[in-house]
Protein backbone atom coordinates (compact mmCIF):
# COMPACT_ATOMS: atom_id res chain seq x y z
CA UNK A 1 0.00 0.00 0.00
CA UNK A 2 2.74 2.62 1.09
CA UNK A 3 4.47 1.80 -2.66
CA UNK A 4 1.17 2.88 -4.56
CA UNK A 5 1.01 6.09 -2.27
CA UNK A 6 4.50 6.68 -2.94
CA UNK A 7 3.73 5.99 -6.27
CA UNK A 8 0.47 8.33 -7.10
CA UNK A 9 2.66 11.20 -4.93
CA UNK A 10 5.16 11.42 -7.99
CA UNK A 11 3.00 11.36 -10.89
CA UNK A 12 1.15 14.21 -8.67
CA UNK A 13 4.10 16.21 -8.71
CA UNK A 14 5.29 14.90 -12.50
CA UNK A 15 1.64 16.33 -13.66
CA UNK A 16 2.38 19.36 -11.70
CA UNK A 17 5.37 19.88 -13.20
CA UNK A 18 4.03 19.66 -16.66
CA UNK A 19 1.40 21.84 -16.29
CA UNK A 20 4.02 24.53 -15.49
CA UNK A 21 6.09 23.87 -18.30
CA UNK A 22 2.87 23.84 -20.38
CA UNK A 23 1.76 27.23 -18.90
CA UNK A 24 4.99 29.00 -19.72
CA UNK A 25 4.75 27.55 -23.13
CA UNK A 26 1.42 29.15 -23.15
CA UNK A 27 2.91 32.31 -22.05
CA UNK A 28 6.40 32.08 -24.39
CA UNK A 29 6.86 30.87 -28.10
CA UNK A 30 10.75 29.26 -28.80
CA UNK A 31 11.79 32.56 -29.99
CA UNK A 32 11.10 34.81 -26.98
CA UNK A 33 12.88 32.25 -24.89
CA UNK A 34 15.93 32.79 -27.15
CA UNK A 35 15.64 36.12 -27.68
CA UNK A 36 14.08 37.65 -24.34
CA UNK A 37 16.62 35.25 -21.97
CA UNK A 38 19.56 34.39 -23.99
CA UNK A 39 18.63 30.49 -24.11
CA UNK A 40 19.94 28.37 -27.24
CA UNK A 41 17.75 27.15 -29.15
CA UNK A 42 18.39 23.46 -27.99
CA UNK A 43 18.27 24.32 -24.96
CA UNK A 44 14.92 25.41 -24.58
CA UNK A 45 13.26 22.75 -23.05
CA UNK A 46 15.72 22.36 -20.80
CA UNK A 47 15.64 25.29 -19.38
CA UNK A 48 11.33 24.81 -18.80
CA UNK A 49 12.51 21.84 -16.89
CA UNK A 50 15.11 23.52 -15.23
CA UNK A 51 11.91 26.48 -14.02
CA UNK A 52 9.29 23.41 -12.86
CA UNK A 53 12.07 22.49 -10.44
CA UNK A 54 11.18 25.77 -8.46
CA UNK A 55 7.98 25.30 -6.10
CA UNK A 56 8.02 29.21 -5.68
CA UNK A 57 8.75 30.07 -9.63
CA UNK A 58 6.00 27.36 -10.17
CA UNK A 59 3.21 29.82 -8.01
CA UNK A 60 4.11 32.58 -9.50
CA UNK A 61 3.26 30.78 -13.32
CA UNK A 62 0.27 29.31 -10.92
CA UNK A 63 -0.85 33.05 -10.20
CA UNK A 64 -0.34 34.21 -14.19
CA UNK A 65 1.99 36.90 -12.35
CA UNK A 66 3.57 38.22 -15.81
CA UNK A 67 6.09 40.93 -14.68
CA UNK A 68 7.60 38.82 -11.75
CA UNK A 69 7.81 35.85 -14.05
CA UNK A 70 9.59 37.78 -16.28
CA UNK A 71 11.84 38.92 -13.86
CA UNK A 72 12.73 35.59 -11.93
CA UNK A 73 13.00 33.95 -15.55
CA UNK A 74 15.71 36.65 -16.66
CA UNK A 75 17.54 35.18 -12.99
CA UNK A 76 17.17 31.65 -13.50
CA UNK A 77 18.17 32.70 -16.85
CA UNK A 78 21.43 33.58 -15.75
CA UNK A 79 22.00 30.48 -13.68
CA UNK A 80 20.86 28.22 -16.55
CA UNK A 81 23.26 29.28 -18.62
CA UNK A 82 26.45 29.22 -16.37
CA UNK A 83 24.69 25.52 -15.65
CA UNK A 84 25.61 25.09 -19.70
CA UNK A 85 29.20 26.31 -19.51
CA UNK A 86 30.04 24.56 -16.61
CA UNK A 87 28.83 21.66 -18.48
CA UNK A 88 31.00 22.07 -21.57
Amino acid sequence: MNGEIAKAKRAVRTEKKVMMIESLQGMYNEDEIMQMFGIPQENVSGFFYYLSEDKEFALLVKQGRKPNIDFQMLNYAKEYIALLKDAE
